[in-house]
């Protein structure tokens, strides 16, 4: 009986740790998309002027559609952290890793199709946040 319960300590000990890690990626994605939601719906124009892009103001609606996608994530992540259960957090990881990713997609799609190549380091941000997420969410599936 004894060696159960610290088996089952330790088991719960590492899984903890390991979704920490993924509790830790999870605050900072919510933070890093709170804030480009923010910066996207306050001064619209800042972040594509980054890389080369020029709107016109009736090109405004979609970036306020992908802040929403933004704001959404944040608030996803934030109520995964708050309620602190292992699967709150599993799903919103997984979630947030497949919109990464697909993002990182579109983004080069769009740049394939003739979009400005100086996109190309966001597109490798989230492919790659993506590529972050998904050994940290197996790990703490394994540990749980």
């Amino acid at each position: 009986m004894a060696r159960h319960a610290v088996g089952s300590a330790q088991r719960t000990w590492r899984a903890g740790e390991r979704l920490g890690a993924l509790k830790a990626f999870l605050a900072l994605q919510a933070a890093l998309t709170g804030a480009t939601a923010a910066t996207l719906l306050a001064a619209p124009g800042v972040i594509p002027a980054q890389f080369g892009i020029a709107l016109p103001p009736g090109g405004y609606p979609v970036l306020y559609l992908l802040a929403s996608a933004e704001l959404t994530f944040a608030l996803l992540s934030a109520w995964a952290l708050s309620m602190g259960t292992a699967q709150s957090v599993l799903f919103v990881a997984g979630a947030s890793a497949l919109y990464q990713g697909l993002f990182g997609l579109a983004g080069l799609f769009a740049v394939l199709k003739g979009g400005a190549w100086g996109v190309m380091p966001n597109v490798l941000a989230h492919v790659a946040i993506a590529l972050i997420f998904s050994p940290l969410i197996v790990r703490a599936r394994r540990a749980g």
